[in-house]
């Protein structure tokens, strides 16, 4: 066995920067690998991760042409996905120059690619959070902020249980975790809540009591998500 496996993902996220993508194909197009064409990889790992999975078992290395390294391995331990070694290079964020020259120092063999789809047949964008294992510390807070019940919190351990409840272009509980575990991959502002590395932020001054905790959650629940959408899930409750 002597095989690199590419899964290259065009992302259906606002942020897409199409030239990456079509400089990466063309150069991929003319290498000795298998080549994973992945309609988005934030579908494809819910519906596709015993595929995924299994392509250690076949492949010497595989390589993950998609965002944030940070985000992607946190994407894949959320679904259950088990890769011993990969190598993640994002197309998302870096110049597209940037991007293929870190392709191109893999040095893969020269060759005629076999070229394959992984569809997703999901009509949605797959917008929802992926916790940080490495950060996060199973406060629960994500859980009782959320309002469209995609977190479970149960044995003092949180989990993204129902992804698809998420509301698309909501990172509000991102924006109230205090350890700064969540990631949205598909969010456009970039930094940490992307999956940047970042900085940790410092733990947090007594907030005072209960009361006054759920008074400036309130507040900051309506300073991020808008009104209305706040409204509709707070009649579905």
């Amino acid at each position: 066995m002597n095989r690199t496996a590419v899964l290259l993902c065009k992302c259906r996220g606002d942020h897409f920067r199409d030239v990456n993508y079509k400089l990466a194909e063309e150069y991929l197009l003319d290498l000795d690998a298998d080549v994973i064409y992945l309609e988005d990889l934030c579908s494809s790992v819910l519906v596709h991760s015993a595929e995924i999975t299994a392509l250690h078992e076949s492949h010497d290395s595989i390589i993950i042409l998609a965002c944030q390294p940070r985000a992607v391995k946190h994407l894949l331990i959320q679904n259950g996905i088990d890769l011993p070694e990969y190598t993640t290079i994002n197309i998302r964020d870096k110049e597209a120059v940037t991007a293929l020259d870190l392709i191109k120092s893999l040095n893969l063999t020269p060759g005629l690619a076999n070229k394959c789809t992984l569809g997703s047949n999901s009509e949605v964008s797959c917008w929802y959070p992926v916790i940080d294992r490495d950060r996060c510390t199973d406060c629960g807070s994500c859980a009782k902020f959320c309002l469209f019940g995609v977190y479970r919190f149960e044995v003092e351990h949180v989990k993204v249980q129902q992804p698809l409840n998420c509301k698309n272009n909501c990172p509000a509980c991102a924006h109230s975790c205090p350890a700064s575990a969540i990631i949205f991959p598909k969010i456009g502002e970039g930094g940490v809540i992307s999956g940047a590395e970042g900085v940790l932020p410092k733990p947090a001054a007594d907030q005072g009591d209960l009361a006054s905790r759920l008074a400036r959650r309130t507040s900051l629940r309506s300073s991020i998500v808008r009104g209305s959408v706040i409204q509709q899930a707070e009649k579905k409750r």
